[in-house]
């Protein structure tokens, strides 16, 4: 009888134990969820309330996907954040001659290429224009629409889409990646604004004088309004949300799009 109650006893504390661990599994996930969530906001608050070409008022915060440490607190575990201003990527919607020259970086010869960007403009549907009625057609919304246009498939698509949104405008190349900026300039001038990007001594004014490429009507080298930010901890879970910042319009904030990836 009583080894029965031994045995009964210790499964109930190994049975305790065991929903004490659990409790402590699901408190740390929570925690360290809340933790990407109050970095998102933070950086996103800090955005609409600084002067983004004045980039001493945003320290490490970068717009060309440099990733950057971030803190909540000093006892707080370090996060990785990087933000992506989206006219720094190649815009579907307006299928510039840079497309082609991704598509080339990717082995399509540049017949191919070209026939790709000229089905894009040919399938894409202009905007509505007030001024012409019969104008009126629909933009791409999603990137599978552009993997079933006419020469399109998956297997470009993948390729293509680290340089790609749906959410930009002019392209800047400023505020480009370091590989798309790899493709698309020679490669003397690419290595050089990738180590000004890592030594923190990345200017649009060094930039134009490198490249010869300068503001005007047309070309805007400063960030946009709409950035990508990533946050990630050191467990592998990452927080990611699109956004439009607009600090001075009645909605200073557009939400796009938000996503969280668990730990592997």
């Amino acid at each position: 009888m009583v080894s029965i109650i031994s045995i009964l006893l210790l499964l109930a504390v190994g049975f305790a134990q065991q929903s004490l661990r659990q409790t402590q599994q699901v408190q740390e996930a929570l925690q360290q969820r809340l933790a990407l969530y109050s970095a998102v906001n933070n950086i996103q608050l800090k955005l609409l309330t600084s002067h983004w070409y004045d980039q001493s008022q945003l320290g490490d915060i970068n717009f060309y996907a440099h990733p950057f440490r971030y803190n909540l607190s000093e006892d707080s575990p370090e996060l990785t954040v990087t933000l992506q201003d989206q006219n720094g990527l190649l815009d579907i919607r307006y299928p510039f001659p840079e497309i082609a020259r991704v598509l080339q970086h990717f082995e399509i010869d540049a017949t191919r290429a070209n026939r790709l960007v000229s089905s894009l403009r040919a399938q894409q549907q202009t905007a509505y224009d007030p001024l012409n009625t019969n104008r009126f057609r629909l933009q791409l919304q999603s990137f599978a629409e552009l993997a079933n246009l006419p020469g399109w498939n998956i297997e470009i698509l993948d390729k293509i889409k680290p340089f790609i949104t749906l959410n930009g405008g002019t392209f800047n190349p400023a505020q480009a990646p370091d590989e798309l900026l790899a493709i698309l300039l020679p490669p003397s001038q690419s290595a050089i604004i990738r180590q000004w990007r890592e030594e923190g001594q990345f200017t649009i004014r060094n930039f134009s004088a490198l490249t010869g490429i300068v503001e005007d009507e047309i070309v805007q080298l400063h960030p946009g309004d709409t950035v990508l930010l990533t946050v990630k901890n050191q467990y592998g879970l990452q927080l990611q949300r699109l956004v439009k910042l607009s600090p001075y319009l009645n909605e200073p904030v557009i939400y796009y799009r938000q996503s969280y990836t668990p730990q592997q």
